[in-house]
C-alpha cells in the first residue's frame, strides 16, 4: 500500500508541475502576441499616415516650406527631417535625397517608425539683373559687366559670362549676350543692343587701329591717340635735322682755294651721300640687338609660374602630371578668387615641385561639376591623377599651404 500512495504522489505532482508549465507558457505566448499585435497596430497607423501624405520618393523644389498644418499628421507623431524634429515648418535648402522619418509611442513607450525619402531638387534659372539696353557716345569708356548682378535661389555666387564686343570707335549698333548658369546646371541668357552714336569730338584718326585695338580692349583709345603723334614728332625731327648738316658741309667744300669747278661737282656728291649720317644709324642699330638676347634667361622662370588650364588639356596637363599639382578652380567675379591670386602666383615661384593650375569654372562647368563643388574658390590637389585633398574658400596662404603637406 504504501508503494501505491507512493507512485500516486509522484504522478500527481508531475501532473500539476505539467499544468503550471502549460498555464505559464499559454500565458507568454498571450501576452507576447498582445504586444505585438500592439506593435503592428501602431505601425499600421504609421503607414496609413504616411502613405496619405503622398510624398514619398517625391521631387520637392529647393526652398519649398514642409508646413505640418498642411498635413493630417496627429499630434502624438513625432516628425524628424534630416535629424531636426519639426514642430511647425522646415524649409528644404539642401540638395538631394533628404529622409523624413514618423515616431510614435504606444501605451507602454514602444516605438514604432516609418521613413519616407524625398529628393530635393533644384529646377529654377538664374535672374540677370542690370542687363538693358543702352546708349554711348563715340569714344566713350564702358564696362559691359557694370551694374550686372546674377540672383539665384541656391547660390550667392554666380559669374556672368559675356558674349559680344563693342567698338566704342566706330558708331553703330552692337548685340551683346548674358550667360548665367548655377550649380545645377540651370541657365538663364539675356540679350541686350548698345548703339554708339557718332560723336563729332570724337578722336577719328584711330580708324586704322580700330580692330587692333578691339582685339585686346575696347578702352584703349588714350593708347591709339598718343601713337600717331609721337610718330609725327619724330618724322619732323628727321626732317629738320638734314637742312642743318647740309649748310655745315657746304662751307667747309666752300674753304678749299682755287677750285671753283671742283666744289660744284664735288658737293652734290658729298650731300647726296650722308656718310655721317649712316655710321650713327649702323652705331644705333648694333646695340639694340643686345639687350634682346639678355630677355631670354628671364623666360625661363616661365615654367613656375600658374597655368591655366581648360576642359580640352585637363587631362594632359592635370590627370597626367608627373608633379602633384594644385587645381584652383575660381570665377573671374569672385572676391575670394581675386584675393587668392597672387598667393598662387607666390606658390608657383615658391613650390617647384608642385604645379599651380587655374581653371574658369563657369567657363568649365563640366569640369565642375565632375569634382561636384558648389563653391568658389575650391582648391584640389591631384596626385597620379586621383584627388588626394581639397580645400573650400581658404582665406591665407598657411590654409593653402596645408595642401602641400
Amino acid at each position: 500500500m504504501d508503494k501505491n500512495k507512493k507512485r500516486i504522489t509522484i504522478i500527481l505532482s508531475i501532473v500539476i508541475v505539467l499544468i503550471i508549465l502549460i498555464v505559464a507558457s499559454i500565458t507568454t505566448i498571450i501576452l507576447f502576441n498582445k504586444k505585438k499585435k500592439s506593435t503592428i497596430e501602431n505601425k499600421t497607423e504609421l503607414a496609413k499616415i504616411v502613405s496619405e501624405l503622398g510624398i514619398q520618393d517625391k521631387n520637392i523644389e529647393y526652398g519649398t516650406n514642409f508646413n505640418l498644418a498642411n498635413f493630417k499628421i496627429p499630434n502624438d507623431v513625432k516628425v524628424l527631417i534630416d535629424g531636426e524634429e519639426v514642430t511647425n515648418t522646415y524649409t528644404f535648402k539642401n540638395l538631394g535625397k533628404i529622409a523624413i522619418i514618423f515616431e510614435k509611442l504606444d501605451n507602454k513607450g514602444k516605438k514604432a517608425t516609418e521613413t519616407i525619402n524625398v529628393n530635393i531638387v533644384d529646377t529654377k534659372q538664374p535672374e540677370i539683373i542690370g542687363a538693358e539696353d543702352r546708349t554711348v557716345k563715340q569714344g566713350e569708356t564702358i564696362d559691359l559687366k557694370e551694374n550686372i548682378k546674377v540672383e539665384d535661389n541656391t547660390d550667392e555666387l554666380i559669374d556672368v559670362s559675356v558674349i559680344g564686343k563693342v567698338d566704342t570707335n566706330v558708331p553703330g549698333e552692337y548685340e551683346i549676350t548674358y550667360i548665367a548658369t548655377d550649380q545645377s546646371n540651370n541657365s538663364s541668357e539675356k540679350k541686350i543692343k548698345i548703339k554708339v552714336e557718332a560723336n563729332s569730338n570724337a578722336v577719328v584718326n584711330n580708324n586704322d587701329n580700330n580692330n587692333k585695338v578691339n582685339d585686346n580692349k575696347n578702352n584703349t583709345q588714350k593708347v591709339v591717340n598718343t601713337q600717331p603723334n609721337n610718330n609725327n614728332a619724330k618724322h619732323e625731327q628727321k626732317v629738320t635735322e638734314q637742312p642743318k648738316q647740309q649748310p655745315q658741309t657746304q662751307p667747309v667744300q666752300q674753304s678749299q682755294p682755287t677750285q671753283p669747278a671742283q666744289p660744284a661737282s664735288v658737293a652734290p656728291k658729298q650731300t647726296s651721300q650722308p656718310t655721317p649720317v649712316k655710321p650713327k644709324q649702323t652705331q644705333e642699330s648694333t646695340p639694340a640687338p643686345q639687350p634682346k638676347p639678355q630677355t631670354t634667361p628671364v623666360e625661363k622662370p616661365k615654367e613656375n609660374k600658374v597655368i591655366y588650364a581648360n576642359l580640352s588639356n585637363f587631362e594632359q596637363i592635370v590627370l597626367k602630371s608627373t608633379k602633384p599639382v594644385i587645381v584652383d578652380f575660381y570665377t573671374e567675379t569672385c572676391g575670394i578668387c581675386k584675393y587668392i591670386s597672387p598667393i598662387m602666383d607666390e606658390m608657383a615661384k615658391e613650390r617647384t615641385d608642385f604645379k599651380i593650375v587655374k581653371i574658369d569654372a563657369n567657363k568649365n562647368f563640366a569640369l565642375a561639376k565632375r569634382y561636384n563643388f558648389r563653391l568658389v574658390p575650391t582648391l584640389i590637389v591631384f596626385r597620379d591623377g586621383k584627388e588626394v585633398k581639397r580645400i573650400t574658400q581658404p582665406g591665407t596662404k598657411s590654409e593653402i599651404l596645408s595642401l602641400t603637406r
